[in-house]
């Protein structure tokens, strides 16, 4: 849903529409500011998933009670993730470091572990499915007022010590007292004023390569009762990672 079309101001403008961007959105205006939140894209997308630890969780919860937002407050435990958003997060029980030797199938247990969490009443981490969870949340900030522009990007910046005038790619304009820039990496700001250095003086041999998958056999099927280890089925129950020579 687009609005807001014509040149118009507000007290506050969130470019970026993610957990961030959201979330902050909804504060303000739960607090009574007149808020615009900018997208360059458009909801549901895809987001790569978010492995939650329990002091990210407890924060959703936290801010939600202080800030008399339910549907923050909602993020804090998987239960009530799947009950009030969708089932389509996981389960997320700890941290497992699984180190595989060239040719053997066996976990060593002096190579791997496995750390779980303790058990919260209030709150409870889970794998979020970004997908569905920023959506979720684009919609509880307009709910608390948030007017909200998707496909809509920023093509001019303008900031004095008075205001802040935002340029749209559809013609109109949007002026503030404050804009906050939740928009990642990409970052329009960054753009805008010329921070990012090109080329860049950092050097590393990183790489990620991420998808969703559907079909994975849990670990503990791979590699039943490996030499000792005590594989259970927390294993596939966490963020468990993969450790090779060199990786």
């Amino acid at each position: 849903m687009n609005t807001r079309r014509s040149g118009s101001a507000v007290d506050v403008v969130v470019l970026g529409s993610g957990l961030a961007g959201s979330i902050l959105a909804a504060i303000l205006a739960r607090h009574g500011h007149s808020v615009a939140m900018v997208e360059r894209g458009r909801h549901p997308r895809m987001a790569i998933g978010e492995s939650l630890v329990p002091a990210s969780a407890m924060l959703f919860w936290m801010l939600g009670q202080k800030h008399d937002l339910p549907e923050v407050r909602t993020l804090a435990h998987l239960d009530s993730v799947s009950r009030n958003i969708a089932p389509s997060s996981g389960v997320k029980r700890g941290f497992g470091f699984a180190y595989h030797r060239d040719g053997q199938r066996s976990l060593h247990p002096a190579e791997s572990s496995l750390f779980i969490g303790p058990k919260q009443p209030i709150f409870r981490e889970s794998q979020i499915f970004r997908q569905d969870i920023d959506h979720y949340l684009v919609k509880a900030a307009q709910r608390h007022g948030v007017h909200y522009r998707d496909t809509t990007a920023v093509t001019g910046v303008d900031i004095d010590r008075r205001r802040v005038l935002l340029a749209l790619d559809d013609g109109s304009s949007l002026t503030a007292r404050l804009v906050f820039d939740a928009t990642g990496r990409n970052s329009v700001l960054a753009e805008a004023f010329g921070l990012p250095e090109e080329p860049c003086r950092l050097r590393h041999h990183s790489r990620t390569i991420f998808s969703h998958f559907t079909g994975v056999r849990p670990l503990e099927e791979l590699e039943p009762g490996a030499e000792g280890a005590k594989v259970s089925a927390s294993w596939s129950k966490g963020t468990l990672h993969h450790v090779f020579d060199g990786g």
